[in-house]
C-alpha cells in the first residue's frame, strides 16, 4: 500500500508540474499576443493614419451628390426621365436580391415604360 502512495504522489507531482508549465506557457503567450496586438495597431496607425484624419461629413455629401447627379445624367443620356427612373429604383431596389443589378441599369431594356422620355415624332 505503501509502494501506490508514493506512486499517487508522484504522479499528482508530475500532473502539478505539467499544470505550472502550462499555466507559464500560456502567460508567456498572453503576453505575446498582447505585444503582437499593440504592434498590429501601431503598423495599422503608420498605414492608415491617425484618427484625425477620419473623412470629413461634408466631404461624404459631397460624394453622394456626385453620385446623385451622375444617376440623374446618366438616365438622361439613356432616354430617361430621371425623377420616374430614381423612383422606380428606390421602390423595386429594397425588394430585390442585389446580386442582380442589370434589370436596373439605365441601358436595360426592361426598365417600365413609364420610366422612359416619350419618343418624339418625326414630321
Amino acid at each position: 500500500m505503501k509502494n501506490t502512495d508514493e506512486t499517487q504522489t508522484t504522479t499528482e507531482q508530475s500532473w502539478r508540474e505539467r499544470a505550472l508549465k502550462a499555466e507559464a506557457r500560456v502567460d508567456l503567450l498572453s503576453k505575446e499576443l498582447e505585444f503582437l496586438n499593440a504592434h498590429l495597431h501601431l503598423l495599422k496607425a503608420k498605414r492608415f493614419g491617425p484618427s484625425s484624419e477620419k473623412t470629413n461629413p461634408d466631404q461624404l455629401r459631397l460624394f453622394e451628390a456626385a453620385i446623385a447627379f451622375s444617376i440623374v445624367e446618366t438616365a438622361k443620356e439613356n432616354g430617361l426621365k430621371p425623377f420616374d427612373y430614381i423612383e422606380y429604383l428606390l421602390s423595386s431596389l429594397p425588394n430585390t436580391d442585389l446580386t442582380h443589378l442589370d434589370p436596373f441599369m439605365p441601358w436595360s431594356e426592361n426598365l417600365p415604360e413609364r420610366c422612359r422620355t416619350p419618343k418624339k415624332k418625326q414630321r
